[in-house]
């Protein structure tokens, strides 16, 4: 194995029956052209000889195409994976694209690029695909569910950062931080409270869940919290959370309510003189949507009547840096009004980055918390095991049969993750004993199977 020609020269001498061109650092043509094969990365020349690999399959085996107009620090990111680019220009023919996806694990469109009728019978490969736009033509989110395709789309990182921002404040508010800060200037440290800091046990209520509240919703999860909403479309639960039958059961429930609906400006607010009343007293509101989603005036009554506990008001000042100097002016004499500003960023700036990070942790890790389709799990890192992952059509007994195999074969499971949408189900099975082919090829050919891979 190397990438001069004086190693090649090993074998022209006869000491050597292979020589593999390594060119993972450098590629020259005369020590290609040499070569019995080219060897991208040391995973391929393990692969290729059976030999022992950290990992189930090469990366520089795993084909992405791009089509259309895609950034170029997307195609770079995917690159530094090791993973095998190519890409098609914004105007290629129907039959170009067919013959590309014959062979692509990974694709990922640009704006405006129409997918023929026919494309998904011709990606027999295809694991991931990205969106670099809102909406793609001939895009059959439910087709591609069921041939075991995962979506990923273009990530509004701004959503990450409110639903953060969100966490971030229920965590404070729980540990009286800013009502200290506010009411304490000789920082008596006495006044800060000595029980009951943490929000594990705590239950939050989210009114909105789209990007933002359903991204909120996984992270309170994580650290112990009790989850609920409400939304007028019929979005899926993630996790544990549960959805609420109307807003007002909602609010009667909850110790910390997180609002992410916008409202256009001349309608009636979300929370109002009604709505206070069917909050608990020691109820914390929080509004990451627009002004208007809440009436300051129907707050303030709340907050002097003490029906509930405090609120806080996040300002977004990207194009009116005012609006923060304005309510916080609003409510200076409420000492347990947290006014918070933010900025929201350019999406167009997020576009390069996002997507080819959800599919290279896809086909890493195995995480669909992302997916637009699949069933959202996060797992956790893992050493020293093998993880399977199972796709199949979501039927009673399944993941009954994958332990029976396993068991059969005398494999133990260290951890095992299950999700399931209406028409999948989402099998991760890590187990850290070594296993025959046959376990796989037993796995692999189950009833109602539709992909079966190995990551490491």
């Amino acid at each position: 194995i190397g990438d001069g020609y004086t190693d090649y020269q090993i074998k022209a001498a006869g000491l050597a029956n292979k020589f593999f061109a390594f060119t993972e650092n450098i590629h020259r043509d005369t020590v290609v052209q040499a070569a019995d094969h080219v060897t991208p990365s040391f995973d391929e020349f393990l692969y290729l000889n059976k030999l022992p690999m950290a990992i189930s399959y090469p990366k520089n085996r795993i084909n992405v195409l791009l089509a259309g107009k895609i950034p170029v620090a997307a195609e770079h990111i995917f690159q530094n994976e090791g993973y095998n680019v190519q890409r098609l220009a914004k105007k290629f023919s129907e039959e170009t694209f067919i013959r590309y996806l014959n062979r692509t694990s990974i694709l990922s469109v640009g704006p405006g690029i129409s997918l023929p009728k026919n494309w998904l019978q011709k990606s027999p490969r295809l694991m991931a695909l990205g969106l670099f736009s809102e909406v793609t033509s001939n895009l059959d989110t439910q087709n591609c569910l069921n041939r075991g395709i995962s979506i990923f789309q273009s990530k509004d990182t701004n959503s990450q950062n409110k639903a953060e921002l969100a966490l971030a404040t229920i965590i404070l508010l729980q540990q009286k931080i800013p009502l200290f800060l506010k009411t304490t200037p000789s920082r008596n440290f006495e006044a800060l409270p000595q029980k009951n800091l943490t929000v594990s046990g705590k239950t939050l209520g989210i009114i909105g869940y789209g990007r933002i509240g359903s991204q909120l919703s996984m992270l309170a999860e994580m650290l112990g919290m009790d989850v609920c909403f409400f939304d007028i479309e019929k979005t899926p639960a993630l996790g544990q959370a549960r959805r609420c039958p109307d807003l007002n059961s909602l609010l009667r429930e909850c110790n910390f309510i997180s609002i992410h609906i916008n409202k256009p400006i001349g309608v009636d607010s979300i929370i109002g003189e009604k709505e206070f009343q069917f909050m608990r007293k020691d109820a914390v509101l929080l509004n990451f949507s627009n002004e208007n989603a809440v009436s300051h005036a129907a707050l303030k009554n709340a907050l002097t009547r003490k029906e509930i506990q405090g609120a806080t008001l996040g300002v977004d000042i990207t194009n009116s840096p005012d609006d923060f100097d304005r309510i916080s002016e609003k409510f200076s004499t409420f000492p347990n009004v947290l006014v918070l500003p933010y900025l929201t960023m350019n999406r167009s700036l997020q576009q390069p980055y996002s997507v080819p990070a959800q599919i290279i942790d896809y086909i890493n890790t195995g995480n669909t918390v992302f997916s637009i389709n699949f069933p959202g799990l996060r797992l956790p890192a893992l050493q020293e095991a093998h993880r399977l992952i199972h796709i199949h059509q979501n039927v009673p007994g399944v993941l009954a049969q994958i332990n029976d195999i396993l068991a059969a074969n005398n494999i133990n499971i260290v951890g095992q993750y299950l999700k399931t949408n209406e028409r999948i189900g989402y099998v991760i099975t890590d187990i850290c004993k070594e296993y025959e082919p046959g376990v796989i090829e037993e796995l692999r050919n189950m009833p109602h199977t539709i992909k079966f891979r190995i990551l490491y």
